[in-house]
């Protein structure tokens, strides 16, 4: 075999080559894209009851808005009977019961009861608070909770704000 002979035989094995790279490459590219389209980047994990699609099966309850209003700061301070005060001025706007979770780095500070629709959560009373004095962010997660049962979630939303502990 001579020489040029040799140097094409390269050259086309080098093409065939790149080019089963270049789609191997394409398909996995696409599958990346893909995977990243449907990543549920929300951090919350999602009961099998709630309902996010708007086209969601028919006589299944959800909520299709929450209305939250809260302080955006919340002050926690102690008072003179050594119990801790937290201002909320949490106002319920929905049309259902509902119940409210604070946390600081996924430790949870408050958990509130069930709050009927249309009352207000002023201020709330902790017996201790097992974070040292200082500002934190947190978050506030709402969660719709059935008036059948009290116990299915209708759906949720979350809400970061600023948590401000005086010791």
């Amino acid at each position: 075999m001579t020489s040029k002979k040799k140097k094409k035989i390269v050259i086309v094995i080098i093409i065939v080559v790149l080019i089963i790279l270049i789609s191997i490459g394409a398909v996995m590219l696409l599958r990346y894209i893909e995977a990243l389209k449907n990543k549920d980047t929300s951090g919350l994990n999602v009961e099998p009851n709630v309902m996010l699609d708007k086209n969601a099966t028919p006589n299944v309850n959800k909520v299709a808005t929450i209305n939250v209003n809260l302080n955006k700061i919340i002050k926690v301070q102690k008072k003179d009977n050594g119990k801790y005060s937290m201002v909320l001025n949490l106002t319920n706007g929905n049309e259902h019961q509902y119940m409210v979770s604070l946390s600081v780095d996924d430790v949870i500070v408050y958990t509130s009861d069930l709050i009927p629709a249309g009352a207000t959560l002023p201020e709330v009373e902790l017996d201790n608070i097992e974070l040292e004095s200082g500002t934190y962010d947190a978050v506030a997660i709402f969660t719709v909770v059935s008036e059948e049962d009290n116990k299915t979630v209708l759906g949720s939303t979350g809400l970061q704000l600023v948590l401000d502990v005086s010791k």
